[in-house]
């Protein structure tokens, strides 16, 4: 690392595959789903099938990004070295901002 360049010694063939399978398809999906981050704010204002709608894509792209992140972490060699590079990954799917703590459905059907 005399360049200044980042460590990646944890790619891995296998890593790399599904990197180039996968990033364009979560890039869109990333970029699909911001819009609806705008309608968080006025969400109390929202129909119900709006809000369900809305904890639908969060679920979808909370997913989708953890999904990638556990697979890319199988895929990893030596994981320790992963898991302290790409701490972004892991930090940035907590602050998706859904309120997957509510329930969509009223107190009473529960």
């Amino acid at each position: 690392m005399t360049d200044g360049a980042p460590s990646t010694s944890y790619l891995t063939a296998g890593l790399r595959r599904w990197r180039r399978l996968t990033d364009a398809p979560l890039l869109v999906l990333a970029i699909g789903s911001l819009p609806l981050l705008l309608l968080e704010p006025v969400r109390d204002d929202l129909t119900r099938a709006d809000r369900t709608f809305l904890d639908t894509v969060n679920v979808v792209v909370l997913i989708a990004f953890a999904t990638d992140y556990v697979v890319e972490l199988c895929l990893a060699r030596p994981r320790g070295r992963f898991v302290r590079k790409e701490w972004t990954s892991r930090r940035l799917q907590g602050l998706r901002p859904g309120r997957l703590h509510r329930s969509p459905l009223p107190p009473a059907a529960l």
